[in-house]
């Protein structure tokens, strides 16, 4: 994210910089209804603004995802309250719902059942 940050500065600096060497372009050609194209177009980013708006927030307020290889254990961070989980019994395999204490690890599944 920091890498991506650097290099939009670099390019609004390099871009003031070549505007400031070669100054201001004449227009070549001037648009007869510039005016309507400059007021529909405004409307369209007023419209689009809560887009906008939203894309920011929901940017502010994301967490870091860290990547996990499969099978690699993992240690539970906070309480999972009414985890649905298999039980391995001697009559079977039975689904019960158990809250997972913070601490434990969860290990995973190599496809094998106790014997």
């Amino acid at each position: 994210m920091t890498s991506f940050i650097v290099q939009i500065i670099v390019g609004v600096i390099l871009g003031l910089i070549m505007a400031w060497i070669k100054g201001p372009t004449p227009a070549t050609y001037k648009q007869p209804r510039r005016p309507e194209l400059k007021s529909r177009l405004l409307r369209k980013v007023h419209k689009a603004g809560w887009v906008l708006v939203l894309c920011c927030l929901l940017q502010g307020c994301r967490q870091t995802a860290i990547y996990i290889p499969s099978g690699e254990p993992v240690r539970i961070a906070e309480d999972i309250p009414d985890a649905t989980v298999e039980v391995i019994g001697p009559e079977g395999t039975v689904t019960r719902r158990i809250t997972i204490p913070a601490g434990w690890y969860a290990l995973p599944d190599d496809g094998t059942t106790a014997e």
